[in-house]
């Protein structure tokens, strides 16, 4: 079914025109020219991205998850105004809740019974009543929901490293995947401005201490809403963040000896809070819980080699596989591989891969281009010892694994990833930037690593 109507072209110009206004506005009152000259730009591809995924799922893919979504979020809508007791009931109530004024209408929502879907589906009637139930203008709202998000992760950058505005301009908003999957009426789109929103609330909560209040309110609505679209972003994000806060405090110390002697207990204090941390939210997540994961892991495997659409082309292997802690640490390399940089060039099967393969492409030389220039010591020792490198890199590298791991074919994957590329390339901005600076003060500080 096609939904793309008349209304597209009516509502979404004069609320672009709103937005863009509003947008000028708080550049023009906004004194931070450094800052503020990637607004429009930053803001003006996520709104590429979310009306171009609609065309591109109405007209080459031919509908899809996107399309159920806006399907769903249009019959609470329709419900709303029909039934407006039941529509709200719908909207407030959790994924596979019935009572008597909603089971009439349930059959008729494709994802009722999943809480990420069924609350992607709330978010389309809630902007429908803003849009008129126009396809391309509840894409805008995702985009521009998602992109204050990354907005608010990008200032956030800024404060810890100023020289780095374009760098991380890049990194943030620019990267072409990010800017498109993360864009349109999908599940990646919230939780990708939610993790933003979330990176912003920390900084200032734990790391800087300012904003309480509204961080501590920031934390719980996002954590809530990733928690409930997708939990393990949460266990991945956890262990960085824990790292971040200790290392960050660590690395103020001004004695040398005291750090050097006390850096080795805080490893494993983070550790061992992360472990707790990640084992606490995972036994509310039945699905993502550790002591689970080896069972999911053997599903997944399974779904790698008898997916009804291995046959397409678009299906990867990461070799053999037990079922074991010890054949997921054999396999970590593979996954993280996959997710980072992959498809190759020569597994292109159709041009959405082809555009993912050369994006793959141009990571891999960035990240081969930061290791020769900073040398192998020097880079893992920035790895080391930068607090927001530290972070960046084990989010990165763990959700790296959980989706190269459980994608099982290219088209999920370059969707699933989102969340991490842009966490991996700040990571790499920042170690190229401290290895040349750190070169220019003292040209010998390599033989001292």
């Amino acid at each position: 079914m096609n939904y793309l109507d008349y209304k597209d072209l009516l509502v979404t110009p004069i609320l672009l025109i709103i937005i863009y206004s509003v947008t000028y506005l708080i550049k023009n009152s906004s004194g931070n020219v450094q800052i503020n000259k990637y607004l429009i730009p930053g803001l003006t591809v996520k709104i590429f991205g979310a009306v171009f995924s609609v065309l591109i799922y109405e007209f080459y893919y031919g509908g899809g998850d996107m399309t159920i979504y806006f399907k769903d979020g249009t019959t609470m809508f329709n419900i709303l105004r029909t039934d407006p007791i039941a529509g709200i009931k719908l909207l407030y109530q959790p994924a596979k809740h019935i009572d008597s004024d909603t089971f009439q209408y349930t059959p008729y929502l494709h994802y009722w019974d999943q809480a990420g879907g069924y609350l992607v589906g709330k978010f389309v009637a809630i902007f429908s009543i803003l849009t008129f139930n126009t396809y391309t203008s509840v894409a805008v709202l995702f985009a521009l929901l998602s992109f204050t998000g990354i907005w608010a992760m990008y200032i956030t950058l800024i404060k810890i490293y100023p020289a780095l505005d374009r760098e991380f301009a890049i990194a943030v908003l620019f990267i072409p995947s990010v800017f498109f999957w993360g864009s349109g009426i999908l599940k990646d789109t919230v939780t990708l401005g939610c993790l933003g929103w979330l990176t912003y609330a920390c900084y200032h909560l734990f790391i800087i201490r300012s904003r309480i209040f509204l961080s501590i309110g920031l934390i719980l609505l996002t954590g809530w809403l990733i928690l409930s679209i997708k939990g393990y972003i949460v266990l991945a994000f956890i262990p960085g963040l824990v790292f971040w806060i200790f290392l960050t405090y660590t690395s103020r110390l001004t004695n040398d000896f005291v750090r050097f002697i006390i850096k080795p207990l805080i490893f494993a204090v983070s550790f061992l809070i992360g472990i707790l941390l990640m084992n606490s939210v995972g036994a509310s997540l039945t699905r993502f819980s550790t002591g689970n994961f080896v069972e999911i892991a053997e599903t997944y495997q399974f779904s790698h080699t008898n997916w009804e659409g291995a046959d397409e082309g678009s299906t990867y292997t990461l070799g053999e596989f037990s079922p074991t802690t010890l054949g997921l640490i054999r396999v970590f390399p593979a996954a993280v591989n996959v997710t980072f940089f992959r498809p190759y060039l020569w597994e292109v099967k159709n041009p959405v891969m082809l555009l993912a393969a050369l994006e793959s492409l141009a990571l891999f030389i960035f990240f081969l281009y930061v290791l020769i220039k900073a040398g192998p010591l020097r880079f893992f020792a920035e790895f080391y010892n930068n607090p927001l490198v530290f972070f960046c890199m084990i989010f990165s590298i763990l959700f790296a694994f959980a989706v190269g791991f459980s994608a099982y074919n290219f088209g999920n994957l370059v969707r699933y990833k989102i969340p991490c590329v842009p966490f991996f390339t700040i990571g790499l901005f920042v170690i190229y930037h401290e290895t040349i600076r750190k070169r220019k003060v003292n040209p010998t500080i390599d033989e001292n690593i």
